[in-house]
């Protein structure tokens, strides 16, 4: 039986015909800080990244359902207990070209980015429609000013620069795998203001927009509400200077 649990962290009860309520799933639970000294301290001189990872998962009470990732067998001594858990998750998601996220049996999975379309909507069954510019990503680089790794040039694409204080990325090799995962990943800058939700599309899934026979593929960045069935909207707006 699928157990999705989600946690109330606030309601407001300033309209007079509803109330708000705004729920989290278990990814609340890796915000405390992650004290890693358990894996360190039982004798073993280097960790893991793959082992930091279910030992978060263990703390926090999440299963993990990731088995490998990208760079999962590489090993460090070094950990500190002022990182919040959650910050560990998203650094190795990212290593393996993708996102973290709580699936319906309320696990922790990575997924990457898709060229796989998960739902298509028609452009008729929606309202106040803006499409934007297209991303292409031909160029990964990483510079924390100590370390500098890319790989990739661009003609007619953009470059995607990884977050700077991901400290999992240490070599030209985590940078690769990740290029090799995202190149050509392609995307429409897309607002969509109301429109029907597949209540079991997730985030971060590949969308498209069937508009005038042209289709527009974004990704999946939901907002959704219910009243007599499920509606809301889709945004993906990024910034490309």
């Amino acid at each position: 039986t699928n157990k999705h649990e989600l946690y109330l962290d606030s309601v407001d009860t300033s309209e007079d015909l509803f109330d708000t309520y705004v729920l989290c799933d278990s990814m609340l639970k890796f915000n405390k800080a992650y004290d890693g000294s358990t894996l360190t301290n039982n004798g073993q001189t280097s960790v893991t990244y793959m082992q930091i990872l279910q030992d978060i998962c263990s703390q926090a009470g999440v299963t993990c359902g990731v088995s490998s990732f990208n760079g999962s067998s590489k090993t460090t001594t070094a950990y500190d207990t002022t990182t919040p858990g959650r910050d560990y998750i998203s650094w190795f998601a990212e290593m393996h070209g993708g996102f973290a996220y709580i699936d319906s049996s309320d696990r922790l999975q990575f997924n990457r980015f898709s060229t796989t379309v998960s739902a298509t909507y028609d452009a008729n069954e929606c309202s106040s429609i803006k499409i934007g510019d297209l991303h292409k990503i031909q160029r990964v680089v990483f510079d924390n000013y100590d370390m500098h790794f890319e790989n990739g040039t661009v003609s007619d694409g953009e470059t995607l620069y990884l977050n700077v204080n991901n400290r999992m990325i240490t070599e030209q090799a985590d940078v690769t795998a990740v290029y090799n995962v995202i190149k050509n990943f392609s995307f429409y800058n897309i607002k969509i203001e109301k429109c029907p939700i597949l209540i079991t599309l997730m985030p971060g899934q590949r969308i498209a927009l069937s508009l005038n026979g042209v289709s527009y593929n974004t990704i999946a960045q939901i907002d959704h509400s219910y009243n007599l069935g499920w509606q809301g909207g889709f945004e993906c707006w990024l910034d490309n200077s």
